[in-house]
């Protein structure tokens, strides 16, 4: 019949029927549409369409009511036989099951974190416009620094001179902690922050009580989080109330803000107006906060839609050209993206109580649990590989009764859903009951979508089922019907050859992981106990700056010491190793357009040398008995000796502006650590100014607990009603490291999972093999091999494998931790023997296993192996 062949059937209808009913060549259901379609095409080419349309849904509806119907039966059955084959083999069942929960358990939490940790400030609204001023300075000699603050006057001056940016706000925590009461009721605030007057317009933080727009006006005027609210006033609204420093200050409560959220790097218990530091307008008089030189505060800028951020960093360079011409070829000045301020600023320094993390632990965590998951995904392919001779005469029954290559498939992709399925309800179940600890462990407070969790974990079981079950339902699905029935189907050196790459990648990744572990405990180990110039252990720190001890320090220290047990005391506004604040100074023989910035160390008594056993390069430390020293007298640190070219230092005049007029150097001290060991030793001077900011104590080990009593009730002789608080200077140092701590002990947690179901692959790829082997096991033993021998014969191969781990992994590992151990400015040595015995190290429980097993196989009485044949 010729037909039109610009006339032709419905596109998709036609497609359809292909679909349902496949055409193999032969006359089917389609070829007869067809005819009929262009026979009714005769009589007008839209009835032929709606008739062509209607046959199609006709012939198709039962097909397809059909499918889901007989599909639905199939699923059922394949899920029955799954249930079976997984109960039938309890312990190939378990070590999957365990892999499987411990990889979505270990998955779940991470990329709990890792979320958490990257959602950190984006409750902000306006965001992606919100930038930190921050700069980059460059010393004269040494390296660059990147440093988030700047000065008091910065963020009027980009308003006024940029018209790209909206608005600007200040933000400057309190260096120290801060007591404020009310009545009887005393609380001390580690988070008191003043800020500009815009502050609740720019940041979207809640004002609950009082008005957003004046709270921040008037000086000496603060907004209480609701945290700080209900300690001091209970459930009485405070708004207009009168709170009280340890010094006297008065603060008028004006309004009540939503506690800040635990995802922002922003925190607060009392904001205090930015006017009260003001001199002649506020009752805390700060100049140093309210000028162009001191940098010590953060500024944040909304920059309109339309900005071009790198337009106006360049811009911004005018800023110090104008007011700061003598910084202009030290600070560059760049903005640093609001939301790239938590997890972007490792490297930036002096960012004080601002929260930050660390986006490289983020990633490698990140990485490590996909690694994990792929290590529990490998242990389902290799045992199930694996087991597939087993299984064998079941799918050539099945293909003797009519089933289909696909079929096959399905059924066998249903398995391992039921398995990842099961694995990922467990996990569920196993993530609810470790939160808390995991919580504890990281030092959160995470609170889990219990909804969004399940549908993740639904989502991921079928993933990870389809990823790791394809293979071998492929396998199993591609067997030799004649061969399977005639039970001559062997071990194919292809698959075995995959099973054996895909262990050893998990010994890899687990080798990797524990190597790295080792590294970590050994740098922080080498942290914690180098010798950081000075003496820390059984140093006890008190903070009298906001006591009524900081009148009279000399008489309070004199008390403290009629004990025995206190065997030293200094009156110091400077701690070793807690860090301090730059300043500029003037040395001689410099030019004065020359600009000279160290740090700072100040000093309220002569003993500081004697308490922390520090030692002089040169000349000598302060003493009583040379009454110029408190006036004009200067230590400075080997390393600012080197920085200025001094060979011979002592006589040499050097002044700090603002402090030391006429300044002589008296001494050379050897270099100690002011700050973390992620920094060199930076120049130092070391100068007399009573500031009456913390005495520490030499504290004798035998009677520490009688001896705090001691201080106590010293403490509480001149400073009645102040709260009395210490802390031990190692401790205080180890808080520097929190952060590094959590890490290590976060990953060592992650790398022994890591390592454990990479061994309970192993245990049933071992068991495996020994029951496929058991014949010939028996048949040796009856030749008279000995244990020993069948031991080699069954672990040679994958001693092997983990051999082969252990050559791949460590020059990676060792290349990885290398580059770790590049931020710190003092790190352990990394010698690759010591890196080769951690390597072995991290493959003993492997090994253990391995042998255990292979041992058990081989004592294996051969009557039971033979008894059949």
């Amino acid at each position: 019949m010729k037909t039109n062949k610009k006339i032709s059937p419905p596109f998709l209808a036609e497609l359809l029927m292909k679909f349902f009913f496949p055409d193999y060549g032969k006359f089917t259901t389609l070829g007869d549409l067809n005819e009929m379609f262009y026979s009714i095409s005769k009589e007008g080419i839209f009835k032929a369409k709606l008739w062509y349309w209607k046959e199609v849904i006709k012939s198709i509806l039962p097909v397809f009511s059909g499918s889901i119907y007989w599909g639905a039966n199939m699923f059922k059955n394949y899920i029955k036989m799954g249930y079976r084959n997984i109960t039938g083999d309890k312990v190939y069942s378990f070590i999957n099951l365990t892999g499987l929960i411990i990889g979505f358990t270990s998955f779940i939490l991470i990329s709990l974190f890792v979320y958490k940790e990257y959602s950190f400030d984006d409750f902000h609204k306006n965001g992606e416009r919100i930038y930190r001023l921050n700069k980059i300075f460059t010393p004269l000699e040494g390296e660059k620094e990147t440093h988030p603050i700047s000065s008091g006057m910065m963020a009027q001056a980009i308003v006024n001179n940029y018209p790209e940016v909206e608005s600007a706000v200040r933000v400057f925590p309190w260096f120290n902690d801060v007591y404020i009461k009310h009545d009887e009721n005393i609380l001390k605030l580690q988070n008191f922050v003043a800020v500009d007057s815009n502050f609740f317009s720019f940041f979207d933080f809640k004002l609950l009580k009082g008005n957003p727009k004046t709270a921040l006006v008037e000086p000496m005027s603060v907004v209480l989080s609701e945290e700080t609210a209900y300690k001091l006033f209970g459930v009485k609204n405070p708004i207009g109330e009168t709170l009280t420093d340890l010094n006297g200050n008065n603060f008028k409560v004006t309004g009540v803000a939503e506690n800040p959220p635990g995802n922002s790097h922003l925190q607060y218990e009392v904001l205090i107006s930015w006017s009260s530091t003001v001199p002649g307008v506020g009752g805390f008089s700060m100049p140093w906060l309210n000028n162009w030189l001191a940098q010590a505060l953060f500024t944040y800028v909304t920059v309109k839609p339309t900005a071009d951020i790198n337009s106006l960093e360049e811009k911004l360079q005018t800023i110090i050209k104008d007011n700061l011409p003598q910084k202009v070829d030290q600070y560059y000045l760049y903005l640093q993206p609001f939301k790239d301020i938590y997890l972007g600023s490792a490297d930036i320094i002096y960012s004080g109580k601002i929260l930050g993390g660390n986006a490289d632990y983020v990633k490698l965590f990140f990485i490590s649990a996909i690694l994990i998951l792929v290590i529990a995904s490998f242990n389902y392919i290799n045992l199930t590989s694996a087991r597939s001779l087993r299984r064998a005469k079941e799918v050539g029954v099945r293909k003797t009764l009519g089933a289909h290559k696909d079929q096959i498939l399905k059924q066998f992709l249903s398995e391992s859903l039921l398995f990842t399925s099961a694995a990922a309800f467990a996990s569920i179940i196993l993530v609810k009951f470790l939160l808390p600890y995991f919580n504890e462990l990281a030092q959160k407070n995470y609170s889990v979508d219990w909804s969004l969790l399940i549908l993740s974990a639904f989502v991921l079981s079928i993933t990870i089922s389809l990823v790791s079950g394809f293979y071998p339902a492929l396998l199993l699905s591609n067997l030799n019907l004649s061969k399977t029935l005639k039970g001559q189907l062997t071990a194919n050196k292809s698959r075995s050859f995959i099973r054996k790459t895909t262990v050893g990648f998990q010994f890899v990744i687990s080798i990797i992981l524990i190597t790295s572990t080792i590294v970590v405990f050994n740098q922080m180990d080498f942290v914690m106990n180098k010798n950081m110039g000075f003496q820390k252990d059984q140093m006890l720190l008190l903070e009298i700056g906001n006591s009524e001890i900081s009148n009279k320090p000399a008489a309070f220290k004199n008390e403290l010491l009629k004990n025995p047990n206190v065997l030293r005391a200094t009156v110091t506004s400077t701690v070793p190793g807690l860090g301090t604040y730059s300043g500029g100074i003037k040395p001689e023989g410099k030019s004065d357009e020359e600009d000279w910035t160290c740090e700072m160390f100040r000093i309220d008594d002569f003993d500081l040398l004697d308490v922390f056993d520090m030692k002089m390069a040169q000349g000598r430390f302060f003493s009583k008995y040379f009454p110029s020293d408190s006036s004009t007298g200067i230590v400075i640190n080997e390393t600012l000796a080197k920085y200025l070219g001094w060979q011979n230092p002592i006589g040499k005049k050097l002044d700090i502006p603002g402090d030391i007029e006429n300044g002589k150097v008296i001494g050379v001290i050897k270099d100690f650590n002011m700050s973390s060991l992620y920094q060199p030793v930076n120049p130092l001077v070391i100068f007399y100014q009573p500031n009456a900011q913390n005495v520490v104590l030499k504290l004798n080990a035998a009677n520490i607990n009688s001896t705090i009593d001691f201080i106590k009730n010293k403490w509480e002789t001149f400073a009645a009603g102040y709260p009395f608080e210490y802390k031990f200077l190692d401790e205080a140092f180890e808080q520097m490291y929190v952060s590094d701590l959590k890490m290590r002990n976060m990953f060592s947690l992650f790398a022994g999972f890591a390592i454990f179901v990479s061994c309970l692959g192993l245990i049933g790829l071992v068991s495996y093999s020994s029951q496929l082997r058991a014949k010939e096991i028996g048949i040796r033993k009856v030749l008279g091999s000995s244990s020993g021998n069948i031991v080699f014969l069954l672990s040679k191969e994958f001693i092997t494998i983990v051999a082969v781990s252990i050559i791949i992994s460590l020059p990676v590992s060792y290349y990885l931790m290398n580059d770790w151990l590049q931020s710190f400015a003092y790190r352990m040595e990394l010698n690759f023997i010591s890196f080769l015995f951690a390597g072995i190290i991290s493959s003993l429980p492997a090994l253990i296993v391995l042998v255990m097993l292979t041992l058990r196989a081989a004592n294996i009485n051969p009557v039971v192996s033979l008894k059949n044949e």
